[in-house]
């Protein structure tokens, strides 16, 4: 399951925030464990979206979600899980 959030271009950079934590929080991620700043710093990713003159896609992980970040658009998936169990 993902979760979707749109972002106009326009709004500001706590709107973009909102958007990811509201996103994760809709895919089951622990706000009260963790910290967005754990995985990422905000303030870099807002610049990496405000300054592309084309399109850009900054994709990052949050413990076990996959987080996907667009000047419009925010997609949380759960990642597949990549180990396996041995016993």
């Amino acid at each position: 399951m993902s979760d979707t959030q749109d972002r106009p271009t326009q709004d500001g950079y706590d709107d973009l925030l909102l958007a990811i934590v509201d996103a994760l929080e809709a895919e089951g991620f622990d706000l009260e464990s963790n910290r967005l700043y754990d995985f990422i710093d905000p303030d870099v990713l807002e610049q990496l979206l405000e300054s592309a003159t084309g399109p850009v896609t900054v994709t990052f992980t949050a413990d076990e979600y996959q987080v996907t970040v667009t000047p419009t658009t925010v997609i949380v998936s759960e990642q597949a899980s990549t180990t396996t169990d041995s016993q």
